[in-house]
């Protein structure tokens, strides 16, 4: 897909995600017959355009296979940001669809997954919320990552390090705890770590503790000196990535 043009040649169809800010719609190009994403600020508010602004500002700058496309921003009425349709879904959909993944499936989406993010990080870009429901997978078996809204550089300076931004669950301990000194990167890799959980078992990280709340998983996890549990039945090779991705910190 190349860069499209934005004077709002597209027609918007059904919403097909739903995020903390953000809608996004599948839309029709009328130059190319297209179909495209269209990612929308949730609630029409100042701040939610601004978080829209700031992942533009960011996707901008990407180009790699196993990262979605940016095709463009539409600023002429509701702000919006064009990209590429991934037809497939995310990997939290097809686990719902398909149940866990066998191992095959597994290491060859992950594989792509890190391809995706050692380009970020070798750019000192740490995406900051990976989980099955922001990476996607095309028909034809090629992931991409997507939701580059918590997105940071590791090179910026302050305290927006430390804002709480990602999905609990997934969260890494330094990032629970607002660590002022944290491995930004390593913090990806521990979301990895229970992504790869999740892709194997189609359960979420930490669901052996059946936490009440988000709270009491932040607290457990901030808290925390042992990972989430590893089944027993995963296939050895993924349970030994899972535990590499899952190290906790020397404090």
């Amino acid at each position: 897909a190349s860069m499209l043009p934005v004077d709002r040649t597209y027609s918007v169809s059904a919403m097909i995600a739903t995020g903390g800010f953000s809608n996004v719609y599948l839309g029709l190009c009328h130059d190319t017959g297209e179909l495209i994403c269209l990612k929308q600020p949730a609630a029409r508010s100042t701040a939610d355009t601004a978080a829209l602004e700031a992942e533009v500002a960011m996707l901008r700058t990407l180009d790699h296979p196993n990262i979605v496309k940016y095709l463009g921003t539409d600023r002429s009425g509701t702000f919006t940001i064009l990209l590429e349709y991934v037809p497939g879904g995310s990997i939290a959909s097809l686990l719902g669809h398909f149940g866990p993944m066998p191992e095959p499936v597994l290491c060859r989406y992950l594989w792509q997954v890190l391809c995706g993010l050692q380009y970020l990080h070798d750019r000192d870009v740490i995406h900051r919320d990976i989980k099955g429901a922001n990476i996607l997978v095309s028909d034809k078996g090629q992931v991409k990552l997507t939701d580059f809204g918590s997105s940071i550089s590791a090179l910026g300076s302050g305290d927006v390090h430390r804002l709480l931004l990602g999905t609990v669950l997934w969260m890494a301990p330094e990032v629970c705890r607002q660590e002022p000194e944290q491995d930004l990167k390593s913090s990806d890799i521990w979301s990895l770590g229970c992504t790869i959980l999740q892709m194997a078992t189609a359960r979420v990280p930490w669901d052996e503790r059946q936490f009440e709340n988000s709270i009491a998983a932040f607290f457990h996890i901030a808290l925390t000196t042992k990972p989430p549990k590893i089944p027993s039945e995963l296939p050895e090779r993924v349970a030994a990535i899972a535990m590499q991705c899952l190290q906790l910190p020397d404090r």
